[in-house]
This record gives structure tokens, C-alpha cells and sequence, in this order.
């Protein structure tokens, strides 16, 4: 299952929410400036592996969720947050997430 969509994403080191076009297909989020930039075929800005999402309380952004994603290293995770506009589209992005963390934990206990 691919899902697609605007999103605004926390960035992980100057903690500012910048606009993103996202696209979660199995356990991979990757993430651009733009669609735009992702139909003319730039290269990602980044690409996550899922292995946890849960919903954030954030009085500022009422739409958001924090994604467990791999940090490099075997067990090594860090926290991305990403806030849709909608209440809809946060439900529809949590349980693709959540079946996409699921996914990345069978994998990785079959390894």
C-alpha cells in the first residue's frame, strides 16, 4: 500500500515545521520539498523507516504524530514529527504508519 500526502515535518535538528510532501510505501517514509519535486523525480529530502508512531498532544498542531523511526545502527530510533490538516488525514496516516511499523518489527524478528 503506497499513501501520499501534505504534511508539515518537525525538522530534527533546528525543531522548525516546514512544509513536506510525504509518501509511506511499506515501511519506508521519504519525504520532499514538494509534490512537484517528487513528480519530476528529485531525489528524497530523506527516507525513514517506521517502526512506531503514536499520536502527540501539541496544543499548536492538534493534528500531529510522532513517528519512531531507525537512527542508524541496529536498535537505534529517534522521533520525527509530522502534522496533517486534518483530523481525517491524521487517522489516515496513523494506521498506515502503524501498519507500516508493524510490518518493519516482523522483519526484523525474522532476521
Amino acid at each position: 500500500m503506497t499513501l501520499t500526502g501534505s504534511a508539515r515535518k518537525r525538522g530534527q535538528y533546528q525543531r522548525k515545521w516546514r512544509d513536506r510532501f510525504l509518501q509511506l510505501e511499506a515501511s519506508t517514509l521519504s519525504y520532499w520539498e514538494s509534490d512537484a519535486d517528487r513528480a519530476r523525480g528529485a531525489e528524497p529530502r530523506g527516507e525513514l523507516t517506521v517502526r512506531g508512531v503514536r499520536l502527540l498532544d501539541d496544543a499548536d498542531e492538534p493534528f500531529a504524530v510522532a513517528c519512531e523511526v531507525a537512527a542508524g545502527g541496529w536498535s537505534a530510533t529517534r522521533e520525527e514529527w509530522l502534522a496533517l490538516p486534518t483530523a481525517r488525514d491524521r487517522d489516515a496516516w496513523l494506521a498506515a504508519l502503524e501498519a507500516a511499523a508493524a510490518a518493519t518489527t516482523k522483519k526484523e524478528e525474522t532476521f
